[in-house]
């Protein structure tokens, strides 16, 4: 339930790295009360995002595992065995689904970078005068 609540409030974490790294660039423009905000904001979601990313990252990959194991285990049947080729039908599917996940938590991964450095941008920013 937290992770659903985390994710409304986000939103969609590919918009709202783009948001943050808008964000950082408008802030250059605005006034110097009104741009500590901005990049503080920015910090903020920013860490909210990556703890998020790193979660969802983590979900997908432990998911992908335990395919990967069911698959292993409907491999070790062996030939002659009732359901072998059904058994190796599903592992070669459940081995599909598995690499989807792990390709999902790579996204997952390469957004969460993204958005340390947009994070880091801001911290940056937060510095020059």
């Amino acid at each position: 339930e937290a992770q659903d609540v985390v994710g409304r409030w986000l939103g969609d974490p590919v918009a709202q790295a783009d948001l943050l790294s808008s964000a950082v660039s408008a802030a250059s423009a605005a006034p110097p009360e009104v741009r500590r905000g901005l990049l503080l904001d920015v910090v903020e979601r920013g860490d909210a995002l990556v703890v998020w990313l790193d979660l969802d990252a983590a979900l997908e990959e432990q998911e992908a595992d335990a395919l990967d194991m069911r698959a292993l285990s409907l491999r070790r049947q062996g030939p002659g065995q009732a359901g072998s080729i059904g058994a190796e039908a599903e592992a070669a599917r459940l081995t599909v689904e598995a690499a989807r996940h792990e390709g999902r938590a790579e996204e997952l991964r390469a957004l969460k970078e993204r958005v340390v450095t947009t994070r880091r941008a801001a911290l940056a920013a937060m510095e020059a005068p």
